[in-house]
């Protein structure tokens, strides 16, 4: 197989989802390939990969109150988007990619129009017959856009005409399927590609390398919520945790409440978690062996969250982001295949989670033949464009 220069372009804007997935598929693009990753969202930790890759550093932006922002306050979002063209454009002639992977757009990232097409006409002035691809998650935003609306479908299905040669879907089509949430998926012009769940891998690192000791005589439950900063499920956990404990429930574990990295101190401060069996950990990029070891996880329902659930076989609680077009129809599925308990947020209180903490305890790990290769099938079949 030839080298190949290749070029991924993703933007997290509120989490740190798009991104870590991304970062997947680069180490397993990096040994076989010269690969540069975008990077232009606020810094997120990651583990340092096995095979080193190259990262293009750009301005970072971020969303805010629902609109682009720059995280740089000093400098306007007219300047700061300038500024980034100007980057890109430069890279693009120096790396001449031979594939660029575009990440979710046409299906979001809207906002980001203008520089993602400018990504791709670059790319073809500086290496006439570059690949283009689109990387796609499990469910696709227009699930929440009204995926029937004749506008949406058009402005995808013309964008994927014009611009690309390959989407790529991040889901094992056993499990969830592209039609299911746009039912038009038949007739999108280009090849469509299954390549498994990415998902990142323990490797050779051992369970819980990285981390400190978790604690607690009989193991831990761990709670988090990915990059957002959804902090009332944290709560609602450190409260359900006090009144297991308090009953002597717990079985002599500990809960590790997991940080999200973007939260604000104010925020922070208001977690009530002054008790011995209860500990805060900073997001860290040592999170999965930490959840390998854990008894139990708790957390919304992000596709590398629950991509980590299913990499660990963890028994897991899961409570969806309503405002999240993906979380609660990726829970409901997990939850009819028997994989993970679910809980509604908006519903949530400190006794009815108690008990259902209770009843994840006690049920077994669970068993399941969900693909999760899909970073390695993934450069597969950017091998045969």
């Amino acid at each position: 197989m030839a080298r190949r220069r290749v070029l991924l372009y993703t933007q997290s804007l509120s989490g740190t989802g798009h991104f870590v997935q991304t970062y997947e598929i680069a180490q397993a693009l990096a040994p076989a390939h010269d690969v540069h990753l975008v990077d232009g969202g606020r810094a997120i930790p990651r583990p340092p990969p096995a095979h080193p890759f190259a990262l293009l550093p750009l301005p970072a932006i971020y969303r805010a109150q629902g609109k682009l922002a720059p995280v740089d306050p000093t400098h306007g979002l007219d300047v700061i988007m300038g500024q980034r063209r100007r980057a890109l454009r430069q890279a693009l002639g120096r790396i001449q990619p031979d594939v660029v992977v575009i990440e979710h757009f046409p299906f979001s990232k809207w906002d980001l129009e203008g520089e993602i097409l400018s990504v791709i006409d670059e790319a073809r002035v500086a290496k006439p017959g570059v690949k283009v691809v689109c990387s796609l998650r499990d469910i696709p935003p227009g699930s929440a856009d009204n995926p029937a609306a004749p506008d949406y479908q058009d402005y995808v299905r013309r964008i994927l005409r014009t611009y690309f040669d390959l989407l790529l879907v991040h889901s094992d089509p056993r499990l969830i399927q592209l039609e299911e949430h746009i039912p038009w998926a038949e007739t999108i012009p280009i090849p469509i590609a299954y390549t498994g769940y990415v998902s990142e891998k323990l490797g050779k690192r051992p369970a819980g390398a990285g981390i400190p000791a978790a604690g607690g005589a009989g193991g831990h439950v761990i709670v988090s919520t990915g990059g957002a900063s959804r902090l009332s499920l944290l709560r609602h956990t450190v409260d359900a945790w006090r009144h297991l404990d308090a009953r002597g429930a717990t079985g002599n574990r500990s809960l590790i409440v997991v940080l999200p990295p973007f939260a604000r101190r104010d925020e922070l401060d208001g977690l009530p978690v002054e008790h011995e069996s209860i500990r805060l950990e900073p997001f860290t990029p040592g999170f999965l062996p930490w959840m390998a070891t854990a008894d139990l996880s708790i957390s919304q329902a992000g596709y590398n969250t629950c991509a980590n659930v299913l990499e660990t076989r963890s028994r897991a609680i899961l409570v969806p982001n309503p405002s999240m077009y993906d979380q609660p129809p990726r829970a409901r599925r997990l939850v009819q295949r028997g994989l993970t308990r679910a809980m509604d947020l908006e519903r949530l209180d400190p006794d009815g989670l108690a008990a259902t903490i209770l009843e994840a305890l006690a049920a077994p790990r669970p068993v399941h033949d969900v693909d999760l290769d899909g970073a390695r099938r993934s450069c597969e079949l950017l091998a045969t464009l």
